[in-house]
């Protein structure tokens, strides 16, 4: 017989954002992505394929994410509305912007990283002189016929280059002016070519990419063209070249990235000479950026998903090698921070989109089957609550809803909106009286029992802020009280918050990478750091009891940690022991989240972005030499049991619902893409599987005032 009732609802209309700009930090192996939202992503490379999205700096419709550049750690944008902002990576929100009225198409910065070029809409180029309080307006070099939409520099910093319509040119930075101009030959005489993307190479060969889907090399001290390659079916919308300089990468609208690679004319001759390499199709649809992140080529598009790849291949037996092979792997474009929350007692989910919030009533059955797989047919269909809808250009960047369904909270990054929900008849009340010191958040949860807000927030001096909720007629109460909880054990910004069953301790991760639990109510509990490890954590569940707390790592790694006895438990010294299966370990999605399952604790349901994973840690751990998938499971054989049954360890996986965004407790929500691109959330409870489409259902709309 299984054991959890599955809801798979189709209600949830989230959308990925593409990928428009890629920049990388070679000194923290960091990486930044913007996305056509504006919002921009930071992720924590490493060695391996299992990547962490650390950091979402929330998009706004006042700015544009079009280029991106890493400076000495700092990060700065581009766009066309004419300015180049800086962010506060501390509290992920923009820190200072430059407004000077004219699109910017591109931007780079020199190899000393004191000063970064900007191209812009009316022919200049724009220097900028990095100093510690942010960008200052160094000069302009001469001013040119149309518009600058793609520079870089040469590694002297005496020397840009510039692409714009037909031409290439070569500008001498110490006296403004042109040097060089190249021609580029038209394809059809009244179509101009726009050259979208240059590189320069240390010898001054010049790499371009034009609207006609040519890549060409140029002589940038002669200006002759050295080879060319119609290497893309439309615009070449950008380049990258590798550390050593001997492979040049092109992508564009048609979703093909081209190599190039430098190759010796002949044995012991010094004249080299470019040849087209590999081909690679990781997209469905344009690919806007590419950039080289140490020895691995990442590319991203329109189809929301980051490609990664080798930078260099080797090939055994005409395919690759498998150490090459194991380093490619593609990351869904979905967030890795929940954006589902379930209201258990309620039996309602909260939706958080970019700039709305839905709830829902789930449906219910009364039925129930032996059958693995069986579709039990519906009593109850899944009702549209209520959305509420933000004023303002600001994404919404967290959002949660209270166990009994009574509260809807959501911050963006100027402030956190409060909301009381009534629910026969059904209303919704905005909170007036929002206490002015409550500081905006990146990680909003209730305690279980509904009656405090735990706010992570990273302004200010406090660390965690503790909102009082004076039980469900809170609305017509004073001011709630606002309590600050400074955090000396992690640094914020946070990456992840658990609050405990009994609602007196939080668990928080710093952006170092430390675990700490901290007390929420009494003095008598101390706060407790669990033991630094290299690996970040990525997710954090309490047990029950709330005096266990489960981490879970990068590497995929699970440890269980005795918060009042201070060492971890005989369960996770076991997985210390003898590891974790291979095919657990090298699966490439990280661990999203993990929840104790509370009618019976020795269970702990992991969700990634495409396994749902049931963990019995009563059971033996899964051996080197035995499968950990079941073969066909939920197939039952002709005397009634099931293959599934065969299973000696503790991990049982469900793979049928992909992909997977969140999990949640009591008992177990989940939220998933189906094959079919529709959000599913999946709610395990007790028996089998329970399927049902979106109704179309009344429902309360409130605009944010």
């Amino acid at each position: 017989m299984s054991e959890f009732q599955v809801h798979h609802v189709k209600f949830c209309n989230y959308v990925p954002s593409g990928i428009q700009s890629l920049a990388y930090n070679q000194t923290d192996k960091v990486l930044a992505v913007g996305r056509e939202d504006n919002s921009v992503e930071i992720w924590k490379t490493g060695e391996g394929r299992k990547w962490l999205q650390q950091k979402v700096i929330p998009g706004s419709e006042k700015r544009k994410v079009n280029s991106l550049v890493w400076v000495k750690g700092r990060l700065f944008s581009a766009g066309l509305q004419g300015d180049i902002t800086e962010y506060d990576l501390q509290h992920l929100k923009p820190k200072k912007s430059i407004y000077y009225g004219n699109a910017f198409w591109c931007i780079a910065v020199n190899n000393a990283q004191t000063h970064i070029a900007a191209g812009c809409e009316d022919g200049y180029i724009r220097l900028y002189e990095m100093t510690d309080e942010g960008l200052i307006y160094d000069r302009s070099l001469q001013m040119q016929q149309g518009r600058v939409v793609s520079l870089a520099w040469h590694v002297s910093d005496e020397v840009i280059v510039t692409g714009s319509l037909d031409n290439i040119r070569i500008w001498n930075v110490n006296t403004g002016h042109a040097t060089l101009r190249i021609t580029t030959q038209r394809v059809q005489k009244h179509t101009e070519v726009v050259v979208w993307q240059v590189a320069v190479l240390d010898d001054m060969t010049i790499v371009s990419g034009d609207s006609v889907g040519r890549t060409q090399f140029w002589n940038g001290k002669h200006g002759t063209l050295l080879k060319s390659y119609t290497s893309h079916r439309a615009s070449v919308l950008d380049l990258c070249v590798s550390q050593d300089q001997t492979s040049v990468f092109s992508a564009g609208v048609d979703p093909i990235i081209s190599e190039f690679q430098m190759v010796q004319k002949a044995s012991g001759s010094e004249t080299k000479h470019w040849v087209r390499g590999r081909s690679i199709r990781d997209h469905s649809h344009d690919v806007m950026a590419v950039v080289i992140a140490g020895d691995k080529l990442v590319s991203g598009g329109v189809d929301t998903m980051l490609a990664v790849n080798p930078v260099h291949i080797e090939m055994s037996g005409g395919k690759l090698s498998k150490a090459m092979s194991r380093l490619r792997h593609r990351i869904r474009g979905f967030p890795h921070k929940p954006i589902v929350t379930l209201a258990p007692k309620a039996r309602m989910l909260l939706l958080q989109y970019s700039h709305s919030l839905e709830v829902w009533k789930l449906g219910n059955t009364q039925a129930s089957s032996d059958e693995d797989g069986k579709v039990l047919p519906l009593s109850e269909k899944p009702v549209k609550l209520l959305e509420l809808r933000a004023k303002g250009v600001e994404q919404i960047v967290c959002s949660t809803i209270s166990s009994c369904g009574t509260w809807v909270a959501y911050s963006d990054v100027e402030k956190i909106r409060f909301y009381h929900v009534t629910h026969n008849p059904l209303s919704i009340t905005r909170v007036p009286t929002i206490p002015s010191n409550l500081h905006p958040a990146h990680h909003l949860a209730f305690t279980p029992d509904s009656s405090k807000l735990v706010s992570a927030v990273c302004t200010g001096s406090a660390g965690l802020q503790l909102l009082t909720v004076d039980g469900p007629d809170g609305v017509d109460c004073p001011q709630p009280l606002v309590q600050s909880l400074p955090i000396t054990e992690v640094q914020g910004p946070y990456t992840a918050l658990a609050v405990s069953g009994d609602g007196e301790r939080v668990a928080v991760v710093g952006s170092e990478g430390k675990v700490a639990v901290l007390p929420l109510n009494s003095n008598k509990i101390k706060s407790v750091v669990l033991p630094h490890t290299k690996v970040p954590p990525c997710c954090l569940a309490f047990h029950p009891s709330s005096k266990q707390l489960a981490v879970a790592y990068t590497d995929r790694n699970i440890a269980e940690y005795d918060i009042t006895k201070h060492e971890y438990t005989p369960w996770s010294r076991s997985v210390h022991k003898q590891g974790l299966h291979q095919a657990w370990l090298e699966k490439t999605s990280v661990i999203h989240q993990m929840t104790f399952d509370p009618s019976d604790p020795d269970k702990l349901l992991v969700q990634d972005g495409t396994w749902l994973t049931v963990i019995d840690k009563t059971k033996p751990l899964p051996r080197a030499n035995e499968r950990l998938l079941a073969p066909r499971a939920g197939k039952r054989r002709h005397d009634g049991t099931s293959r599934s049954e065969d299973r000696t360890h503790g991990f049982s996986i469900c793979k049928k619902y992909k992909y997977l965004s969140s999990a949640a407790s009591k008992k177990a929500v989940t939220a998933a893409y189906d094959t079919h691109n529709s959000y599913c959330p999946l709610a395990g409870c007790a028996t089998d599987i329970i399927c049902f489409s979106s109704p179309l259902t009344s429902s309360i709309l409130l605009n944010d005032e």
